[in-house]
């Protein structure tokens, strides 16, 4: 666990989590890196030195540039858009304030949301595209169809 705030740290110990500073938490020997509080912290120097497995994490804008979705590729690291992880608040809002539609049925669409990585992944995957290229053309085609 690591937080720019090193007084957090407490928070940690508490729960019998192991504490790294941010200028440490990029370089571990991690299987999952969760980015949680800034954009575009995933530049080709940071990719290069990334010891996980999978990033996921509701930092907006995580890649720094198009060519580091490229990056994680090559090397190997799993990387679950932002736009999709994070979609949840903005969906569920839109959906009641803007729709109308009820609790339940904008709930069920949020929780749609792990169908959706899951199938973003497999596009990628199956195609050899980057899931950066997935939600492109994802939202592309939602754009083109307004209300969908």
């Amino acid at each position: 666990m690591g937080d720019l705030n090193p007084d957090r740290s407490s928070l940690a110990t508490e729960l019998g989590v192991a504490w790294a500073s941010p200028e440490t938490l990029l370089d571990l020997d991690v299987d999952v890196l969760v980015p949680a509080s800034l954009g575009r912290l995933l530049t080709l120097d940071v990719v290069s030195r990334l010891r996980c497995r999978v990033v996921v994490g509701p930092a907006n804008n995580q890649l720094a540039s198009p060519a580091v979705a490229d990056a994680l590729a090559n090397l190997g690291i799993l990387w679950a858009p932002d736009i999709v992880v994070n979609a949840g608040g903005v969906l569920y809002g839109v959906l009641r304030e803007v729709h109308k539609v009820s609790h339940e049925a904008a709930l069920g669409r949020v929780t749609n949301i792990g169908d959706t990585l899951r199938g973003v992944l497999r596009d990628a995957a199956a195609t050899g595209r980057t899931p950066r290229e997935i939600v492109r053309v994802m939202a592309d085609r939602a754009r083109d169809q307004p209300g969908r």
